[in-house]
């Protein structure tokens, strides 16, 4: 198994919230970390199929950016949050799950 490293993941999430949703950082950062917590099975598998040369960098990126569609963000919904703000933050978390998968490898 590919060594991931989620305490960057979580800082690296935090720092995003602070970035894109300020306002709602803690919201943000509560639901990015709910978010990896609900697809790190299907996450380390796609990272274990990666360094086995089981899939392609490209399937990787496509099976990772499949994982947005099961994003919720139920607290920065409850917030109000414009539906685009949510969408560029939950892109935000995808890219930070692709190069922390890319670095175990």
């Amino acid at each position: 198994m590919a060594n991931i490293d989620y305490d960057k993941i979580w800082q690296s999430i935090a720092a995003l919230a602070q970035k894109d949703v300020k306002n709602y950082a803690e919201a943000a950062t509560a639901d990015g970390k709910n978010f990896v917590e609900a697809t790190k099975a299907k996450f380390e598998r796609y990272v274990d199929e990666l360094a086995q040369q089981e899939i392609d960098e490209d399937d990787f990126k496509d099976d990772v950016l499949n994982l947005a569609a099961l994003a919720d963000m139920e607290r920065l919904k409850e917030q109000e949050l414009a539906e685009a703000a949510i969408d560029q933050f939950v892109n935000g978390v995808i890219d930070i799950l692709i190069a922390a998968g890319l670095q175990a490898i």
